[in-house]
């Protein structure tokens, strides 16, 4: 933008949000080296989009701060912003074609606008390197989260038509007892929003050698490099990461819950589904939300962590499973399972009511130490028993008001199907409603 000296100034997109972080990797890029006006027009209309002052996103007011007109600028009469946007366009799609070919989202200045559009994109991959590549045999994780890649474009295309289903009327359900989760449900008074979580993102700390070193804030800004494999050319570990970075892929175990979750509802309340990758912290500033799966597939869930008293832990010396921070008589301060990989037999899950940022319901997170454990727990709250024991397990007579309380399950599964919980500890929180 121009400074009232007349001197060009760029503008500072806002940190940390995925659409800004796209916007200065754009104007950083070859195909904007030699064109510094375009550079300022892309982050001047990128920022105050992002800051939601869409007012400011205009022809005379891009003129002023971009272009250096003055109060007598007139559109009709000068179509300088006209004509860089028709150029910015270009090199916007010259950038996706090039240089951005494996970025996620997209950006573009629709026709006859100066608001940037952002898409999700799903760019078809290269056809994997062949399984007989002369180099040596692969790791293990790799070779497993391989072998999880060929199922990408089933996964995918199960996904689209559960969505599709979605979007046709279902029949009425006919009425049944109600369950902690309709409980849940039916205090509801906006849209719920179900969270499912980036299956992708498992995959790619598999291939990882740094461990679990990754966060919350590395995922808000879209940031997958710390999780890239190092030590390895082999061109089908390159082709994987690549894959899992740019595509959204939720398990089937969420899909389950999901639909679970939509029978619950019924008529109660709308169900909207939302990845775990194109969820904002402003997201839950307000409403209501259904979070599904732990911090390690879903990052979203270390937001509320804090607030727990029942901790989701994965490391060496504690294995997979909870932290108990405040253990009851009778309970344990730790609850993990010997092989949380193999998804059969005795596992573990949490279900938590908590406030959303603003300290106002709710969030309802659903998540165990793999997947069968998560649809177990979706289970026992979706059963008429639910109220009950949740009720003698808190020691309430009612949930009116609806507390703010987590319980910690046991699970059990045989060949990978959940085969029912039982809640081993449970904690009523105390936050200010």
């Amino acid at each position: 933008m121009t400074s009232k000296d007349g001197q060009s100034q760029v503008a500072v997109a806002a940190p940390g949000d995925p659409r800004s972080q796209l916007a200065e990797r754009i104007a950083a890029s070859r195909a904007f080296s030699k064109s510094p006006r375009l550079r300022e027009f892309l982050l001047f209309v990128t920022e105050r989009t992002v800051q939601g002052d869409l007012s400011a996103v205009n022809e005379i007011e891009i003129a002023h701060r971009i272009f250096g007109r003055g109060a007598d600028f007139v559109p009709t009469e000068d179509s300088v912003v006209r004509v860089s946007a028709r150029q910015l366009r270009t090199k916007l799609k010259e950038y996706f074609e090039d240089e951005g070919r494996l970025e996620p989202i997209q950006l573009e200045i629709p026709k006859g606008a100066y608001i940037p559009a952002f898409h999700p994109r799903e760019p078809i991959p290269p056809e994997p390197p062949p399984l007989s590549h002369p180099s040596q045999p692969l790791p293990v994780r790799w070779r497993l989260a391989l072998s999880a890649a060929i199922l990408l474009n089933v996964a995918l295309l199960f996904t689209v038509v559960v969505l599709l289903r979605r979007s046709s009327p279902a029949p009425p359900v006919p009425d049944t007892a109600p369950s902690l989760l309709s409980v849940l449900l039916s205090r509801a008074n906006t849209p719920v929003h179900v969270v499912v979580s980036d299956f992708s993102l498992s995959l790619m700390r598999g291939l990882s050698t740094n461990g679990n070193s990754y966060d919350l804030d590395e995922y808000l800004a879209w940031n997958y490099r710390p999780l890239q494999p190092v030590g390895t050319t082999d061109p089908r570990v390159t082709w994987l990461w690549n894959v899992l970075r740019t595509h959204r892929i939720t398990r089937l175990g969420d899909l389950t819950l999901l639909a679970s979750i939509e029978r619950t509802a019924s008529q109660r309340v709308p169900i909207l589904v939302r990845d775990a990758r194109d969820v904002s912290l402003r997201d839950f500033q307000s409403g209501w939300h259904v979070v599904l799966g732990n911090p390690y597939s879903t990052p979203w869930v270390s937001l509320f962590e804090d607030q727990l008293e029942f901790r989701s832990v994965r490391d060496k010396s504690h294995g997979v499973g909870f932290l108990n921070h405040k253990p009851r008589p009778g309970e344990t301060g730790l609850y993990s399972a010997a092989n949380a990989e193999r998804e059969d037999g005795v596992g573990y899950a949490r279900v938590a009511f908590v406030p959303n940022s603003s300290g106002r319901p709710g969030v309802l997170l659903i998540g165990g130490i793999n997947m069968v454990s998560m649809e177990a727990a979706g289970d026992f709250l979706a059963h008429p028993d639910s109220i009950r024991l949740a009720l003698a397990a808190l020691g309430l007579d009612r949930l009116d008001p609806l507390p703010y309380f987590e319980l910690l399950l046991q699970t059990r599964a045989l060949d990978n199907t959940p085969q029912g919980a039982k809640i081993v500890a449970s904690h009523l929180l105390d936050h200010t409603r």
